[in-house]
């Protein structure tokens, strides 16, 4: 059984077909019937109904479906972990997390690393709110810090959430809000211009009445300038805003509970190195980020600490 039927197999479930599969993975039709075709000689069984139409999963197709997904998934957790070992292995660090992150805690970070490895070779690499999942499953870096990743880990990579962070408004000094009670509601947000900055994701405002009528912006220090000269009203996460100069405007918090969870993820295999592991514990040691606040412990089912990693970061 080849690799590449499981990836045909999966790629005509997913795409309804074998037209329709044979465009999404560029190979012609022929050789998409022929890896189907393998897979059942080699297995026994009729593995997609051709009768039906559209094609439909026989029971077996259904088993087996949920095992190459697994396969597969498996060998890219493999491979994210391998790339990651070796690039330790070459003293070299990659280190993921976003523009506002990074600011918070690099500076802690990179100095101890520098002074205990001062041949370490570190890359830093700053992502945005939208491509952090996609570069997180690639498997691209040592270690990333980033905001909190929604959906399931796969095999290999761990998660520990480091700090909370809240959000808070920016309006200029005279604005009725800076006179007001604080915290300020959504609902009275919803009502003027906002501008977003980096550390917020617009995607998670939406049912607050915000983000469809937000401008969002790539910099923290640009939405305080906009502000300033009373373009709208600043929503950005407190860290970022504590990185900036905000003299002459007004920072109040924002009511409800933190909606940003910070957290560091790296591959299983990053401890097995010296250097893997004196990374883990510097990032264990970051001290709370000025704006941040204590965390809380992520639902089980967004967790997969394994011994090894967990015992890194106790």
């Amino acid at each position: 059984m080849e690799l590449d039927w499981l990836e045909t197999f999966l790629a005509v479930i997913d795409q309804g077909g074998f037209t329709a599969a044979s465009e999404h993975i560029h190979r012609s039709q022929s050789r998409v019937s022929a890896h189907i075709a393998g897979l059942e000689r080699a297995l026994g069984v009729q593995l997609i109904d051709r009768h039906r139409r559209p094609a439909a999963l026989t029971d077996a197709g259904l088993v087996l479906s949920r095992h190459a997904r697994a396969v597969l998934a498996e060998l890219a957790a493999a491979r994210s972990a391998i790339d990651a070992l070796r690039s330790v292995d070459e003293h070299t660090l990659v280190l993921l997390t976003t523009p506002w992150i990074g600011a918070a805690v690099l500076p802690q970070l990179l100095p101890g690393l520098l002074n205990r490895w001062p041949s370490a070779r570190l890359s830093v690499v700053e992502s945005g709110w939208a491509d952090r999942h996609s570069i997180a499953a690639s498997g691209a870096f040592s270690i990333a810090i980033l905001p909190a990743l929604d959906q399931p880990l796969q095999s290999g990579l761990h998660e520990r959430v480091l700090w909370r962070d809240r959000l808070q408004v920016v309006v200029p000094a005279e604005d009725p809000l800076a006179n007001g009670a604080a915290p300020v509601a959504f609902d009275t947000l919803a009502e003027r211009r906002v501008l977003l900055g980096a550390g917020i994701d617009a995607g998670s405002l939406v049912g607050a009445g915000i983000a469809s009528e937000a401008a969002a912006l790539t910099s923290t220090a640009t939405l305080v300038e906009l502000v300033r000269n009373g373009v709208g009203s600043g929503l950005d996460s407190a860290v970022a805003i504590r990185q900036v100069d905000t003299a002459g405007l007004a920072v109040l918090d924002v009511a409800g509970e933190p909606v940003i969870d910070v957290a560091a993820y790296w591959h299983d295999a990053l401890p097995a190195q010296p250097m893997g592991r004196a990374a883990l514990e510097a990032v264990a040691g970051l001290a709370l980020p000025p704006g941040g606040v204590s965390p809380v412990r992520r639902p089980e089912s967004y967790q997969t600490l394994g011994d090894q990693a967990g015992q890194a970061l106790a």
